[in-house]
Formats: C-alpha cells, sequence, structure tokens
C-alpha cells in the first residue's frame, strides 16, 4: 500500500470502529420488532437498571404492538411485580409509564405514569393508558398496529430484571339504555364456613369466588394474593376482612380492580383514602366490611377515577396484601367473605379481553408488528425541560395506599430527551477496538517516518 493511503486508512479503521452500535428496544425480537399482543395479559422482564451516562439514574423499556379497530377503544395497563425475596423495604423509588409510541420508538401522544416509594404497600403499583383512537397515526402507515412503550425507572431493584405484566383489551361503549341501581346492602355479611382456597400470584392467575362464600388463605410479609368475581351492570359488592392477632402490628388490606385493572374504591369504616380496606392490630383477632363506593353502572359524562372505573362490568378484582411495620415475621391466616346483590342486567358494553376474544369478534390475529427505525434499551432518564403539555389527557388515579396520583402528560422533548432515546453510547467492544485502531495509527506514522530516515 502507499504510503499516502496508509494514513487516512488506518485512521478511517479506528473512527468506523469506536462508532456506536445501533441498539433494540429491551425485548424486542431479532428482527427488530416490538412484542405483538392483540388481547389478554403477557409477563416480560424489565432488565436491570444499569447506570447513565455520568452515574445518572437509568430507564429499562418494552415495546408493545397493539392492532385497533374503528368504534372501538384500546385499554392497556402494567403492574410491577415485586422479585421474589422482596419482602421489606426495597430502598427506593419504584416508577412505571406507559406512553404511545411512533414506529421510531420516540413518544407521541397519551402518556400515564405512577411510583410507590419504600417499604412495599399492600398492592402492586400498576398504572392504565387508554391509547388515542384508530384514526391517530403517530407516524405509522394505515392499518399498521398501535404502538406503546411501557418503562421502568427508580433505584428500586436497580441491579436486576423486574417482570411487569401487561395486559390489552379493547372496549366498545353501546346504549346503555335505563338500567336500575342495585341500591344499598340490606343486612350485616355474616362469614360462612370457610373452605381454603389460596390466591394466585397476579391478575392472570386469579382465583375465582362465587358470591356468598368464605375463604380461608394465608399471605407472608408483603406478599399478595389475588382473587376474582364477576360484577355486572345493576350489581355491586361487599367484601369482609377477618384476621388472626399476631404478636407484632400487622396491617392487611384489600384493593378491589376492575376488568381493565383500574382501581376501583371501597367506602366505610376502616377504609383509606385510595379506596382500600384495611385492618390493622395486634394481639387480638380484627373484622371489617366494607362495599364498593360506586355500584357497577355506565359511567356518567365526565367521571373520574373510581367512578369512571366503576363503569366496566364483568370479573372484578381483589387483592389481599400484607403490610406493616417491618419485613420480619410470619405469615398471616385470614378469612375474606364476598357478597354481590342486585340484578345482573345487559347494558350494550362489549368487552374483548382474551385471544380467542379477539379472533371470534375481529377474525385472526395480526402476523406483523410494525419495524423499529430506531430503538433503545436500557437508557439514561431524560432530564425535564419544563412543564409538559398534556395531550388527550385520559382520567387516572392513584393505584394504592401510597401511590404517588398517576400522572398525564404530554411526549417529552427537548435535547436531553433525544439524547436518552438515543441509546446508551458505545459498546465496550467498540471503544476497545477503536483503542487498537488509535495505536495502528501511531504505529503507521512511525513507521512513515522510518522508511524516510532510511531513505
Amino acid at each position: 500500500m502507499r504510503r499516502w493511503l496508509w494514513v487516512p486508512t488506518m485512521m478511517l479503521a479506528s473512527v468506523m470502529a469506536a462508532w456506536p452500535a445501533p441498539s433494540q428496544v429491551a425485548g424486542a425480537d431479532e428482527a427488530g420488532e416490538p412484542l405483538m399482543l392483540v388481547a389478554g395479559q403477557r409477563r416480560v422482564t424489565l432488565e436491570s437498571l444499569d447506570a447513565g451516562a455520568g452515574g445518572g439514574a437509568a430507564t429499562s423499556r418494552r415495546l408493545v404492538a397493539v392492532p385497533q379497530h374503528d368504534g372501538w377503544d384500546v385499554e392497556v395497563s402494567a403492574r410491577l411485580v415485586p422479585p421474589a425475596g422482596a419482602a421489606g423495604k426495597p430502598d427506593g423509588l419504584r416508577r412505571l409509564v406507559i406512553e404511545e409510541s411512533r414506529p421510531d420508538g420516540t413518544p407521541c401522544g397519551r402518556r400515564t405514569s405512577g411510583q410507590q416509594r419504600g417499604e412495599l404497600e399492600t398492592t402492586d403499583l400498576t398504572v392504565n393508558l387508554q391509547l388515542g383512537s384508530a384514526g391517530r397515526t403517530c407516524g405509522r402507515e394505515a392499518g399498521e398496529p398501535a404502538l406503546f412503550a411501557v418503562t421502568r425507572s427508580g433505584d428500586a431493584w436497580a441491579g436486576r430484571g423486574v417482570e411487569v405484566e401487561i395486559s390489552v383489551a379493547h372496549v366498545r361503549a353501546g346504549d346503555a339504555g335505563t338500567l336500575r341501581s342495585p341500591g344499598g346492602a340490606t343486612g350485616d355479611l355474616q362469614p360462612g364456613a370457610p373452605r381454603t382456597l389460596a390466591g394466585g400470584s397476579g391478575f392472570s392467575d386469579a382465583r375465582a369466588l362465587e358470591p356468598g362464600t368464605t375463604i380461608a388463605d394465608e399471605v407472608g410479609p408483603m406478599g399478595r394474593r389475588y382473587f376474582s368475581i364477576p360484577v355486572e351492570y345493576g350489581q355491586s359488592l361487599r367484601v369482609r376482612l377477618d384476621v388472626e392477632g399476631q404478636a407484632e402490628r400487622r396491617r392487611l388490606g384489600v384493593t378491589p380492580y376492575n376488568p381493565l385493572r383500574q382501581t376501583l374504591a371501597f367506602d366505610g369504616p376502616g377504609v383509606s383514602s385510595s379506596g382500600t380496606l384495611s385492618v390493622t392490630w395486634s394481639d387480638e383477632q380484627a373484622s371489617a366490611t366494607a362495599a364498593l363506593r360506586h355500584p357497577i353502572m355506565p359511567a356518567a359524562a365526565g367521571s373520574l377515577g373510581a367512578q369512571r372505573a366503576a363503569g366496566v362490568p364483568g370479573t372484578q378484582y381483589l387483592v389481599v396484601g400484607l403490610g406493616g411495620e417491618g419485613a420480619g415475621g410470619n405469615a398471616v391466616r385470614y378469612a375474606l367473605t364476598v357478597d354481590v346483590w342486585g340484578e345482573p342486567q345487559q347494558g350494550g358494553f362489549e368487552l374483548v379481553a382474551t385471544p380467542e376474544q379477539y379472533e371470534a369478534q375481529f377474525g385472526a390475529s395480526p402476523t406483523a408488528s410494525p419495524t423499529l427505525t430506531e430503538s433503545a434499551g436500557t437508557t439514561p432518564s431524560p432530564t425535564p425541560t419544563g412543564t409538559s403539555t398534556a395531550t388527550e389527557p385520559t382520567p387516572t388515579e392513584p393505584t394504592g395506599p401510597t401511590a404517588s396520583p398517576t400522572s398525564t402528560e404530554g411526549p417529552t422533548s427537548g435535547p436531553e430527551a433525544s439524547r436518552a432515546r438515543s441509546g446508551a453510547g458505545s459498546t465496550p467492544l467498540a471503544l476497545g477496538l477503536g483503542t487498537v485502531g488509535a495505536v495502528l495509527v501511531v504505529a503507521g506514522l512511525a513507521w512513515g517516518r522510518l522508511r524516510r530516515g532510511r531513505g
């Protein structure tokens, strides 16, 4: 090779070696496509939160594609699943964000977030989002599925992957007509002979309950148990919780959710401001009873929070969780009695919440996902550049006794956000190759000078 070509060739090699390799969204498949979820639930792992540039906080993100259909709303939710052995204080912030995304992975449109901090509460962190209408493009071609991203951040369990349960449902509300409210419950709710039934570990495997029955179960420190029960339009639900005394001060809570994983609220003595029925005791038997604050009826226009959530009939959920002071202690035995009253009525509400229901309603599931043109996996958290403006906001509410109010925000922008979406930077291999290239450049210059000296 001619001496005048040697130096620029080696410089080009060093630059190419140090150039950052393209990254992919955490969990995207090898073809660079997001997870396709037409309806139902899927658990995915959001990877560990490695420190971002300059040692700052980081995020782990998963893109999900979902088909949309005219006249149907798409409701999505994400639940942070505490890792096994996570009892006690995870020593930090737990935060989840759901936001609509473009095919290049950048945010657009609607966004919701929620967070919890410190000691685990009696229910897990869950956030919800209603996607924009099917006519909203967000940079995708007509007929392509919508995209949304689920992002985990915070310093809790930063060094390990954490599971997130993602749920997708399609809903359509028709003419409800004239429905009769169930009115208030009559008489006291008395427990029956309990049968032993262990609750599920999440919404996807919640154990079904029959109205008018009592079950006996136990829950460990900071644990959760999931149950389901059908409650239709024109009906309401009440529960009774009985617990055995313990030597230490403990707290047991029951939180209700609707079929879309949106938080309902109980009403009565012992109910927190977020709508969770809690029993706190020490060295004695304790019990508490509460009914839904709002019966299951079509949501009035403009209603928010738990009242809006009560507008969804079908399978409702009960989450039993143990909190308290400290992570120690034994499992707690409890009895849960459930009762449903009122006449079930049809209200023109349609819900597609499983792959089988999707195929029956819309036909075969889509097989192609929109291809990502740019993506990022674990990335530094963007620094806010100002107050965001909401875009087509969706009302939401807190998800647990200590969950911060769920926020609805517009898409982030600015140089910091662009930097966060561009990836975490060069890989160690690329940096190593760049260093080798630089050494070769120096060697080439020395060799050329030596040859000239000999000439």
